[in-house]
């Protein structure tokens, strides 16, 4: 596959190349339940930083059998969930969340879960999901995050935002088909109103964790010293043990950003076999 010039030319600004493509990301399979029975039956490994969360070249065997016990995912996916540090009393808002296996986790940890996407298609997708796994705390939305009015505020917001997808290792093909710096720059412009809203919908010193699964710096450190600006919030290290991650770039181009960006997470598919990511974690207050 051969990429465009524009592109491999930020890679290269970046420290990286096309070898970042060759190698697909392991799947993995997240099991909520029957855990032991599928553990003796298929060769699974564990992921080293989350729980329940399995590698394996055997994913479709296992969804077959087991429908309604394990998601398949990459096990990256999961690292924002872990970034939010929900516990049992708090209400999330999950605000581009379809098809939902960031829900689905989230649900497992809090006590009520707003989950709302602007895309009819996604939403039904996530409302399957929801019923799949009896998931019973979870409020289902369609709306655009942007103006999204929930009853009261709440103690936890994900923004994992639509982005350019740089990061999808295996669907890098029909990622560069849409890709442009246009495009990325249209991007960061919504990341950044989406982000916005959601500190505006958070308590006073609740956390907002902001993801992609793209490398372009416009949608990831800049939306971040973007917010940093407005002065509502604050950055927070984010610690995942036994993932291995690097801090975000304090550089870009003619860009300098605050220095509280390194505070942010990069994670690169050779890190721990998966896609690439972006993750930060905002403290309203």
């Amino acid at each position: 596959m051969i990429l465009p010039p524009v592109f491999l030319d930020r890679l290269q600004e970046l420290g990286l190349d096309y070898s970042i493509y060759e190698k697909h990301p392991k799947k993995a399979v997240y099991i909520f339940k029957d855990e032991q029975e599928i553990r003796n039956e298929f060769d699974i490994h564990p992921v080293p930083w989350a729980d329940h969360l399995y590698f394996t070249d055997h994913s479709t065997e296992i969804q077959e059998k087991f429908f309604n016990s394990v998601f398949v995912q990459d096990a990256g996916s999961l690292v924002p969930v872990l970034a939010l540090d929900v516990t049992s009393d708090h209400t999330v808002l999950d605000m581009c969340a379809a098809p939902g296996s960031k829900t689905l986790h989230i649900a497992q940890r809090a006590a009520q879960v707003i989950a709302s996407d602007i895309h009819g298609g996604r939403i039904r997708r996530l409302r399957h999901n929801v019923r799949r796994f009896g998931i019973t705390n979870c409020r289902v939305l369609r709306a655009d995050g942007r103006r999204l009015i929930p009853e009261g505020k709440v103690d936890r917001v994900l923004v994992d935002a639509p982005c350019s997808g740089e990061g999808m290792v295996g669907k890098i093909h029909k990622v560069v088909k849409m890709w442009s710096v246009k495009r990325i720059t249209r991007l960061a412009a919504l990341q950044k109103q989406l982000v916005l809203h959601g500190l505006e919908l958070l308590e006073e010193g609740g956390i907002l964790v902001y993801s992609t699964c793209t490398f372009a710096p416009e949608e990831n450190e800049g939306v971040i010293d973007w917010i940093l600006t407005r002065g509502d919030a604050v950055l927070e290290k984010i610690s995942v043990k036994n993932l291995t991650s690097s801090p975000g770039l304090r550089y870009w181009k003619h860009n300098t950003f605050d220095s509280d960006i390194e505070k942010t997470m990069r994670i690169y598919p050779f890190h721990n076999n998966t896609n690439g990511f972006f993750v930060a974690r905002l403290r309203k207050g």
